[in-house]
């Protein structure tokens, strides 16, 4: 689950950097766009964090623009960990991993 999100930032640079029909990208971009709103855009009604939190688990979306996204992820973690009642020691090993590492 963690490639999901890098694979479709993938797609929508390589739609930017090799336009061949501006027409054609510029639809394909905004199906792209429209497609995958509920994973991308943590403002969305219907947003689905967990692609997100997968890759915080593998860290790979660091650039400034994804950081909203990341931040979700996070905050589904905490809410997660907080309505599982999570123990002191399982909640430290969350915190280490997903924290530290973004």
């Amino acid at each position: 689950m963690a490639n999901v999100l890098p694979s479709i930032l993938n797609l929508e640079c390589h739609l930017q950097q090799h336009p061949t029909d501006k027409t054609l990208t510029a639809y394909m971009l905004a199906d792209l766009h429209g497609r995958f709103e509920p994973l991308m855009k943590p403002d969305c009604e219907h947003f689905n964090p967990l692609p997100a939190a997968a890759c915080l688990m593998d860290p790979v979306l660091v650039a400034p623009e994804l950081i909203p996204l990341c931040l979700s992820a996070k905050a589904y973690f905490i809410n997660y960990a907080a309505e599982q009642s999570v123990s002191t020691d399982d909640w430290v090993k969350l915190y280490v991993m997903v924290f530290i590492q973004v």
